[in-house]
């Protein structure tokens, strides 16, 4: 019985991102899966920054798909891929940096 790309699918739609909450076909993390008889090769690409959870990734992801009859070895490539945001008209980008993130706590208080 061969293995069909819809049932690698539908696994991979129940595992769910420990860092998100969702699962990676809702993502649109699963990407480049393909199959050679029973084996299984795919990427997880993160849209953010995970490096300590790549090794957690991909033994969920090998343990699901190792589960589903027919299929021999699975392979996962586990990455991260920023995507920068648009700037500001008139301002210089900062050298190695995607982007910035601004906190404040607006507390008031100012001119008592």
């Amino acid at each position: 019985m061969s293995v069909s790309e819809l049932q690698i699918q539908t696994a991979l739609k129940e595992i769910t991102d420990p860092n998100t909450g969702k699962d990676f076909i809702a993502t649109r993390s699963a990407r480049n899966i393909k199959l050679a008889g029973a084996d299984v090769t795919l990427d997880i690409e993160l849209g953010y920054p995970a490096r300590t959870q790549f090794e957690l990734i991909r033994k969920l992801v090998k343990d699901k798909l190792g589960a589903i009859p027919g299929v021999g070895k699975v392979t996962v490539n586990v990455a991260s891929k920023i995507v920068s945001h648009s700037v500001q008209r008139g301002v210089k980008l900062i050298p190695e940096v995607k982007n910035i993130i601004a906190v404040a706590s607006g507390k008031g208080g100012v001119g008592k």
